[in-house]
């Protein structure tokens, strides 16, 4: 038995003592790890961002919730009534109608109206 404590059962057969994994391995199994974890994020919409040997960040844009449509429905609304204002507003110009008379001494009267609609001939 050695000094330590240990059985004959944890020692090797080949009498070697037994070697931490390597530095690589243990990246290796990390990185795989990482990758089994994020392939159900990536099955789900997500898309990988960053990786590195030890960190992976994965992104994906969010649905519309309620609160982005209201903020539609309330631009919507005020494009509407923008465009009926304006409308109402180019429809809504009046006429300015000016007549000019020439009086049988030479000289020439003018009038001056605005009218919602252009006079008929």
């Amino acid at each position: 038995m050695s000094q330590h404590g240990a059985l004959d059962d944890d020692i090797p057969e080949n009498g070697e003592k037994q070697q931490a994994p390597s530095t690589q391995t243990a990246l290796r199994l990390r990185q795989t790890a990482l990758e089994a974890a994020a392939a159900g994020w990536v099955r789900r919409g997500y898309v990988v961002r960053y990786q590195d040997s030890l960190l992976m960040q994965l992104i994906r844009r969010e649905r519309l919730g309620w609160r982005a449509f209201g903020w539609l429905a309330l631009a919507l609304g005020t494009s509407i009534a923008a465009a009926l204002l304006a409308l109402g507003a180019f429809r809504g110009r009046r006429w300015h109608v000016v007549t000019l008379v020439q009086r049988p001494d030479g000289r020439v009267i003018m009038h001056s109206q605005r009218a919602p609609r252009p006079p008929s001939p």
